[in-house]
């Protein structure tokens, strides 16, 4: 599976020199083009809620590439879903770290957890959060074992900052098949 992916997509290993800010900006751009949950003015949120939006977006473009999005409301495919914002927070959290920001998983995960899982009821959120915790926690103890894994997560993190600051259709379609393998995951270790 995670061969498979290589081959779709093969990142330089480091992005681009970019100035000081330039992932903190390109965050600040694409979150501003997105609806806040609560209607609140983006623009003015944290840097944390403004990553958590986009890697929301991103997750939510993912599903729509795979040709999953007709079935977001199925248990399997939401768990899917927080299962890949887990594997998405952590470059978006690292990029923006590397500019200064001291901000946490948790913060930004959280906000794009809570839209995903906005039409359940509290137990069933946090019940829904925990099996994709513990899910994705399995999926990475098992492609750790795999010779490729550091590839793959390097080419997760380049995926990343290529739809952040450049919107690369490249991306999307690679991300897809991010998401495709964390949804056939669920159904092997459920």
């Amino acid at each position: 599976m995670l061969t498979r992916l290589l081959k779709l997509f093969r990142p330089s290993p480091t992005e681009p020199s970019a100035p000081a800010d330039e992932f903190t900006q390109a965050i600040k751009v694409y979150a501003s083009g997105l609806k806040s949950p609560e209607g609140r003015d983006i623009g003015a949120a944290p840097i944390n809620e403004q990553a958590g939006l986009v890697l929301f977006d991103i997750a939510l473009r993912a599903l729509m590439a795979s040709g999953h999005l007709a079935e977001v409301n199925d248990i399997d495919e939401q768990i899917a879903l927080l299962m890949f914002v887990m594997l998405g927070s952590s470059p978006l959290v690292a990029h923006l770290r590397k500019e200064g920001h001291d901000i946490q998983h948790d913060s930004v995960f959280g906000v794009a957890a809570a839209a995903f899982t906005s039409n359940l009821d509290a137990e069933a959120r946090k019940q829904t959060i925990d099996l994709s915790a513990g899910l994705f926690k399995r999926f990475i103890e098992e492609a750790r074992k795999k010779e490729q894994f550091s590839a793959w997560l390097g080419m997760n993190r380049h995926m990343i900052w290529g739809l952040v600051v450049s919107d690369d259709p490249k991306m999307r379609h690679a991300l897809a098949a991010h998401y495709i393998a964390l949804r056939t995951a669920v159904d092997q270790l459920r």
